[in-house]
C-alpha cells in the first residue's frame, strides 16, 4: 500500500525530537554568559547565577491549561550587544470561548543586568537624535501625513504618543512602547542601524510584523560592544548576522502551566 506524502509529512512533524534540547548559540557579552537553545534563552551573571530566562518571562500570566488548548511562543534572538538582548517574539493562543486562534509578533529587548526594567533607546541615545531619526523614516512620515500632521511634535515622547494614536490600517500599528521594541542591525559610517518592530494593525493580519530602520550616532557606552559584535568574532552579534548564527532555528515553548 502506498502511503500519501502528506500523511508521511504529518507523521514526521508529530514525531518527538531525537533530543530534548539543541544548542543554537552560546557566548559571552558584557560580562554575562548567554545560552540560546531550542527550549529557552537564558543569561547568567559573571558569578554564573541565573539572571534572566525567556521562558520564565513569557510564562508570567499564562492561563490555566484547562482554559486554553494552546498558549505558545516562538522566539529568535536578534542581537546581543553588551548586556542588551533583543529578540523576535511570536505568541499564539486558542482559549475557551474564542471564535478563532489569536496572537501577535513583535520585537522585544531586555537588559539582563536590569531584569524587570524595560529598556528603551533613550537609555543610550539622546532623545532628540532618536526623534530626528524617526522623522526621517518613510513609514513614520506616511503615518503622520495620513493623520494630517504638518508640524511634528518637538519632543520625542510626544511624537511616540502621537504615532500610537494614529490610524494606520491593518498592516501595522505603532505602540506607546515603540522605543523598547528594537534590535541593533549593523554599523554604517560611524552610526548604528537600529530596527524597530511594528505589530499588526488589526486582527485579520495577526502575526504580521513590519520593520522600520533608523540610524543613530554610536554612544560611547556601546562603542566597544558594538565594535566587538560587528567583527563576527568578538562578543555578541548584530542582527545582520542573525541568520548565520541561527541557521533558521528558533526557540519553541509551550507556556501552559502543567496540570497537577
Amino acid at each position: 500500500m502506498r502511503i500519501p506524502a502528506a500523511l508521511i509529512a504529518a507523521l514526521v512533524l508529530a514525531a518527538p525530537p531525537l533530543c530534548a534540547q539543541t544548542t543554537i548559540w552560546t557566548g559571552r557579552s558584557g560580562g554575562y554568559t548567554f545560552s540560546w537553545t531550542s527550549s529557552d534563552i537564558r543569561a547568567f551573571t559573571p558569578a554564573r547565577r541565573p539572571a534572566w530566562s525567556a521562558r520564565t518571562e513569557l510564562s508570567k500570566g499564562a492561563p490555566d491549561a484547562r482554559e486554553c488548548s494552546e498558549y505558545s511562543a516562538r522566539v529568535g534572538v536578534l542581537s546581543v550587544i553588551g548586556t542588551i538582548l533583543s529578540y523576535d517574539l511570536s505568541m499564539g493562543w486558542y482559549c475557551e470561548g474564542a471564535a478563532h486562534p489569536s496572537g501577535f509578533r513583535e520585537f522585544r529587548a531586555v537588559d539582563v543586568s536590569r531584569p524587570g526594567v524595560e529598556p528603551t533607546l533613550t537609555d543610550w541615545f539622546p532623545a532628540e537624535e532618536v526623534r530626528r531619526a524617526l522623522l526621517a523614516d518613510d513609514i513614520v512620515g506616511r503615518a503622520l501625513g495620513d493623520a494630517g500632521v504638518r508640524t511634528p511634535p518637538a519632543r520625542l515622547d510626544e511624537l511616540v504618543k502621537l504615532l500610537a494614536g494614529t490610524s494606520t490600517g491593518c498592516e501595522y500599528s505603532f505602540s506607546e512602547d515603540l522605543l523598547s521594541r528594537f534590535a541593533f542591525h549593523h554599523l554604517e559610517n560611524g552610526r548604528v542601524a537600529v530596527r524597530l518592530g511594528l505589530s499588526h494593525g488589526c486582527e485579520v493580519l495577526r502575526g504580521r510584523l513590519t520593520q522600520i530602520g533608523i540610524l543613530l550616532p554610536i554612544p560611547e557606552s556601546l562603542r566597544g560592544a558594538l565594535a566587538s559584535a560587528a567583527t563576527g568574532r568578538g562578543e555578541g552579534f548584530l542582527m545582520s548576522r542573525q541568520r548565520a548564527v541561527s541557521k533558521g532555528r528558533q526557540t519553541a515553548m509551550d507556556l501552559r502551566p502543567r496540570r497537577r
